[in-house]
C-alpha cells in the first residue's frame, strides 16, 4: 500500500523559527511583499504586450512574464508554509517555477545575439529624429515648389493618359477665367478646339514616344474667346503612373505683332497700283513715330497727334492741355465742335499746312497731311496754343455756351500755352517739312522693300535652279551609268553566243545552233524593251498629253481587265474602294501607275501562305488627295524604301522585268505635282504604295 502524506504529517515551517515572533514575521513578511511586487511586474508586462502588438521578441517576454508571475507564487507558498506544511503543493510551483524558467532561459540564450543587435532605443531615437528632420526638410522643399509652381507666371497643366485635368496652377484659372474646381472637371478637348477627343490618342502616342514636344495651339476661355499659347509638353512617368506636365505661354500679343509685320510687308512689296488699302501703321514703326512726336511737342510747346484720315487716333497724344483734354471735350457740345474742327484740319492738302482757331473755344490749331504716292495715309495735328491778343472774355464765355464749369475752365485756359499767331505759324511751316520727309520715307519704304524682295526672290530662284541643275546633272551622271551598265549587259551575251554560233556552224551541229539563235533573240528582245521603256521615261513631262475629268473607279477597273491573265494565274483577289474620285490627270499616264502598281502587287504577293489580296484606296485631307495600293506579299525592309524608285533597281533580281517601271511611276505622279513613297513593317508584311495628287475643283 503506497504511502500516504498527509499536512499533519509535516510540521509547520514556523517550528523552525521557534515561533519567534519578529523572526516569523521577518520571513512571512519579505516573502509575501516579494509575491506581490513579483505579481504587479508580469501583470504590467501583460498589459504592455497587449497594447504594443508590435513589441520585439513577444514570446520571451511572454515567457518572462510567466517566470516573473511563478517566482511570486513560490515566494507567497514559502509565507503559507511557515504557517500550514502544504510541502507537495509547494514543490510542484517549485516545479513548475523550474521548468518554466529553463524553458525561458532554452528561448532566450539562442536569440541573445539578435537582441544584441537589435539597435538601442537611444539609436533608434537618433534615427527617428534624423528621418523627421529629412521629411521636415522634404516637406519644405516639397511646399515650396508647390508655392513656386503656384506663383508661376505662366499657366501649368497636368494630364493625364486619357487627357482629363488632374491639376493646374493658379495662372491657368487667371488666363481663362475658369476655377480651379472646373478645370479639374474638364479634359484636354473641352477648351483647346485643336485636340478632339478622338484624336487624343494619337496625340498622347506621339508625346509618349517624343518625350517633349513644344507646339503652338489655342485655348478657349470661358467668355468663349480664343486665345493663342505655346505648349510645351512633357511625358513624364513616375511610380508606375504616367502623365503630362504642360508649360503653356500667351502668345497672342506675338501673333498680333506678327500680322502686322505680314500685313507690313504685303504692303511694303506691293506694286503702287495696288496699295490702295495701305495703312500708316504699315509703313512704319509707331514706338519711333511716337518718340518723334513726343520729341516734337516737348521741343515746341504744343499739342501734337496723328490720326487717319478718318480722325481716329494712330499716337497717343502729347502735350495735351487740361483744357481741351478734361473740360471742353467732356461736354457733348464741346466734343462735337473738337470733332469738326479736327476733321477740317485733316484735308489733303498738299501745298502747305492748315491753319485755323479751334471752332471748339478759339485756340490755334494747325495739321499736315502725310501720304504716300497720290494715297492720303494719315494726318499730324498741333495746336492748343493761345494767341496772346485774343479776347479773353470771349473765350471765357464759351464756357456757358458748351456748358462747362466756368471755375475750373478759367482756371485752365490760365496754363493754356501762350504763343502769336505768327510763331505758330512757324511751327506749322516746319511741321509741314516733317511731314513730307515722312511721306518721302513712306514711299522709299515701300520702293526699298520691292528691290529687297525681288532682289531676294530673283537670288531664290537662282539658287533653286543651280540645286535643280545639280540634281538633274547627278541624276544624268546616274542615268548614263547604269543605262550603259543594263544595256550593256544583253550586248555582251549576243557578243558572247555569236561566237558559239560560230562554231555550232562549223560543227554543223543544228541543236545547238538553234538554241544559240533563240538566246541571242531573248537578250536582242529584252535590250529593245529597255529602249523602248527607257525612250517612254524621257518622254514623260517632255511630251504630255492634256489633263482631262477621269473617273478613278472606272480606270481601276479596266487595268484589272488589262492584267486580268495574271489576277487569275495567281488566283488574286482586287478591292477596289467604290469611292474613289473624279480627277483632272493625263488619263493615260495614270492608267500606266495603276497598271504598274497593280501588276507588281499581283506578282510580288503571290506564293505566299494566303493567296494575294490588294486593295486600292484613297485617303483625303484639306491639301490634297492620297491613294495607295496596298497588298499582302513579301513586304520591303526600310532601308531599301527609296531605293526602288531608282532606274533599272530590282530587289529581286530573278523577277521579270527591267526596273524601270517604278521609275516610271515616280516620274508621272511628280509630273502631276504629286509624292510617291512606299510604306512596309517589313518581310513578309505586305506593301503600301501610297501617292497624291493635288486637289483640283472639277
Amino acid at each position: 500500500m503506497a504511502h500516504q502524506h498527509t499536512t499533519s504529517s509535516y510540521m509547520e515551517h514556523g517550528l523552525c523559527l521557534n515561533w519567534e515572533k519578529p523572526l516569523v514575521f521577518l520571513h512571512v513578511g519579505s516573502d509575501i511583499l516579494t509575491a506581490i511586487s513579483y505579481y504587479s511586474i508580469p501583470i504590467a508586462m501583460f498589459y504592455f504586450a497587449y497594447r504594443r502588438q508590435d513589441l520585439p521578441f513577444f514570446k520571451i517576454f511572454i515567457m518572462f512574464a510567466v517566470f516573473i508571475l511563478s517566482c511570486g507564487t513560490t515566494h507567497l507558498f514559502a509565507a503559507y508554509t511557515i504557517y500550514r506544511p502544504e510541502y507537495w503543493i509547494e514543490g510542484y510551483i517549485k516545479a513548475f517555477t523550474a521548468l518554466v524558467s529553463v524553458a525561458t532561459a532554452v528561448i532566450f540564450i539562442p536569440r541573445l545575439p539578435e537582441a544584441l543587435a537589435f539597435p538601442s532605443l537611444a539609436n533608434s531615437m537618433k534615427e527617428i529624429t534624423r528621418l523627421n528632420t529629412e521629411l521636415k526638410q522634404k516637406n519644405i522643399e516639397l511646399q515650396m515648389a508647390n508655392h513656386s509652381i503656384e506663383k508661376l507666371f505662366d499657366p501649368v497643366y497636368w494630364i493625364s493618359t486619357d487627357g482629363k485635368i488632374l491639376r493646374v496652377n493658379e495662372a491657368v484659372c487667371t488666363s481663362l477665367g475658369y476655377s480651379r474646381e472646373e478645370m479639374q472637371k474638364m479634359s484636354v478637348p473641352d477648351f483647346d478646339p485643336h485636340f478632339p477627343a478622338d484624336n487624343w490618342p494619337n496625340h498622347w502616342e506621339v508625346l509618349k514616344k517624343a518625350g517633349s514636344m513644344r507646339f503652338e495651339t489655342q485655348h478657349r476661355c470661358k467668355d468663349g474667346s480664343l486665345q493663342d499659347v505655346e505648349v510645351v509638353a512633357n511625358y513624364i512617368s513616375y511610380e508606375g503612373e504616367e502623365f503630362i506636365c504642360s508649360i503653356i505661354r500667351n502668345i497672342s500679343e506675338r501673333k498680333q505683332l506678327e500680322l502686322v509685320k505680314e500685313r507690313r510687308m504685303l504692303s511694303l512689296t506691293s506694286p503702287l497700283e495696288e496699295i490702295g488699302d495701305v495703312q500708316f501703321t504699315d509703313l512704319f514703326d509707331l514706338e519711333e513715330i511716337q518718340l518723334i512726336q513726343d520729341a516734337f511737342a516737348s521741343a515746341t510747346g504744343v499739342a501734337s497727334i496723328i490720326t487717319n484720315t478718318e480722325g481716329m487716333p494712330i499716337t497717343k497724344p502729347s502735350n495735351f492741355c487740361d483744357l481741351c483734354m478734361n473740360i471742353i471735350r467732356k461736354t457733348e457740345k464741346g466734343f462735337e465742335n473738337c470733332c469738326r474742327s479736327d476733321a477740317m484740319l485733316g484735308k489733303l492738302n498738299p501745298v502747305g499746312p492748315i491753319m485755323q482757331p479751334c471752332m471748339s473755344g478759339g485756340l490755334w490749331d494747325g495739321g499736315t497731311s502725310i501720304k504716300v504716292g497720290n494715297r492720303h495715309i494719315a494726318n499730324w495735328l498741333i495746336g492748343q496754343v493761345l494767341d496772346e491778343s485774343c479776347d479773353m472774355e470771349s473765350m471765357k464765355a464759351y464756357a456757358r455756351e458748351i456748358g462747362a464749369d466756368e471755375e475750373a475752365y478759367n482756371d485752365a485756359l490760365q496754363k493754356v500755352k501762350r504763343m502769336s499767331v505768327e510763331q505758330f505759324k512757324e511751327v506749322c511751316n516746319a511741321l509741314f517739312l516733317i511731314a513730307g520727309q515722312l511721306s518721302n520715307m513712306a514711299l522709299q519704304n515701300i520702293q526699298q522693300a520691292r528691290h529687297i524682295t525681288e532682289k531676294q526672290k530673283a537670288s531664290q530662284e537662282r539658287e533653286l535652279l543651280i540645286n535643280q541643275l545639280q540634281e538633274k546633272t547627278s541624276e544624268l551622271e546616274r542615268f548614263i551609268y547604269t543605262v550603259s551598265h543594263d544595256l550593256k549587259s544583253p550586248l555582251i551575251t549576243i557578243s558572247g553566243f555569236l561566237g558559239f554560233l560560230k562554231e555550232d556552224f562549223r560543227n554543223n551541229d543544228e541543236a545547238e545552233f538553234n538554241s544559240t539563235i533563240s538566246r541571242i533573240s531573248l537578250a536582242s528582245e529584252r535590250m529593245k524593251q529597255l529602249l523602248d521603256e527607257l525612250l517612254e521615261l524621257s518622254r514623260i513631262g517632255r511630251k504630255t498629253n492634256p489633263s482631262e475629268k477621269v473617273n478613278l473607279n472606272a480606270l481601276v477597273h479596266e487595268v484589272i481587265d488589262v492584267i486580268s491573265g495574271r489576277i487569275q494565274e495567281f488566283a488574286a483577289v482586287v478591292e477596289v474602294d467604290p469611292d474613289l474620285p473624279e480627277v483632272m490627270v493625263d488619263r493615260r499616264r495614270i492608267l500606266q501607275v495603276y497598271e504598274n502598281l497593280i501588276d507588281n502587287a499581283v506578282k510580288f504577293s503571290s506564293g505566299q501562305a494566303t493567296p494575294p489580296h490588294i486593295i486600292v484606296g484613297v485617303r483625303r485631307n484639306e491639301k490634297e488627295l492620297l491613294l495607295f495600293v496596298a497588298d499582302n506579299g513579301i513586304g520591303i525592309e526600310t532601308h531599301y524604301s527609296g531605293k526602288i524608285f531608282e532606274l533599272f533597281e530590282k530587289l529581286d533580281p530573278r523577277s521579270s522585268g527591267t526596273g524601270v517601271g517604278l521609275a516610271i511611276v515616280k516620274r508621272v505622279i511628280e509630273v502631276h505635282g504629286g509624292r510617291i513613297w512606299v510604306e512596309s513593317a517589313g518581310i513578309g508584311c505586305g506593301t503600301t504604295f501610297c501617292f497624291t495628287l493635288p486637289l483640283v475643283d472639277i
